[in-house]
């Protein structure tokens, strides 16, 4: 979900810190060019109605309740994170012979935790955008030796699962999951509505609900990349900085209404 296409609120539970999520890392083969998300319709950017809105989400033995009143047409982003800031960009220089040193330092941060985005229906139904993430800030080590100079960047890890799709008016219950690893409820405990998309792939298994629903599991990563090099009038500058890469394997539903799959293969059936 990150980065993300509204301003987030904190609001009610959402201001505190989240836990540190842990998940059994998954298994499958990750695709490395996985489909760009599919936007969420857009809605009003304000409303004179609101609901109240309670989502749960268990992962890695914890559970993060978000509750908030929602304006009606209206997508409200709701959040319980913990930012792990990294060096994502250094730059070295030297003029001609002197002591090379460190011009700029950029920082990044990698989110873990719940980001959720919600958005009441005027038919009383609920759409939902929500990934829940983990962080590693990974181990420093060396990338280059500028001049005599040692430059240290770490690879920051993201991983989690990211789903999308509705709940019908009224319901209370589990609207995704994600074998053992997430489990997502509107208002409270219970099964999934009638017309849940179920899918399994390589002993793997979970659901979504809605007519148009979404899950993926997915690694972000921050690597080394080539370093940048720009020399003119005996002044010499070296950029060393970390690229994000990501893969994924899930499926999402086309605007025809039919599944697509990508990474490994997904058996993917409708209830009733």
């Amino acid at each position: 979900m990150p980065p993300r296409p509204l301003v987030l609120l904190l609001l009610g539970a959402c201001a505190s810190q989240a836990p540190s999520l842990r998940f059994a890392p998954t298994r499958l083969p990750l695709d490395p060019r996985p489909p760009p998300h599919l936007a969420p319709a857009e809605g009003r950017s304000d409303s004179a109605t609101s609901r109240p809105v309670v989502l749960l989400v268990r992962a890695g033995g914890h559970e993060v309740r978000l509750e908030a009143p929602c304006r009606v047409g209206v997508w409200t982003t709701l959040e319980r994170v913990r930012a792990r800031e990294f060096v994502q960009r250094e730059s070295w220089g030297r003029l001609g012979d002197r002591t090379p040193r460190l011009l700029a330092r950029i920082t990044d941060a990698a989110l873990g935790g719940v980001i959720a985005r919600l958005r009441p229906e005027e038919d009383g139904s609920l759409s939902f955008v929500v990934e829940v993430a983990e962080t590693e800030r990974g181990a420093g080590r060396t990338v280059a030796m500028y001049h005599g100079r040692r430059v240290v960047l770490g690879e920051p890890r993201r991983r989690g699962y990211r789903f999308s799709g509705s709940a019908p008016a009224g319901f209370s219950g589990a609207v995704a999951c994600w074998g053992d690893a997430v489990v997502v409820e509107v208002g409270g405990p219970g099964g999934p509505p009638p017309g849940t998309v179920r899918f399994t792939t390589l002993g793997e298994a979970g659901f979504a609900a809605g007519p148009s629903p979404a899950a993926e599991t997915f690694v972000e990563e921050w690597t080394p990349a080539e370093p940048f090099r720009v020399e003119a009038d005996s002044v010499e500058r070296m950029d060393y900085r970390l690229l994000k890469r990501r893969a994924a394997a899930g499926f999402r539903t086309s605007a025809r209404g039919a599944f697509e799959a990508y990474g490994p293969p997904f058996a993917i059936s409708r209830d009733g």
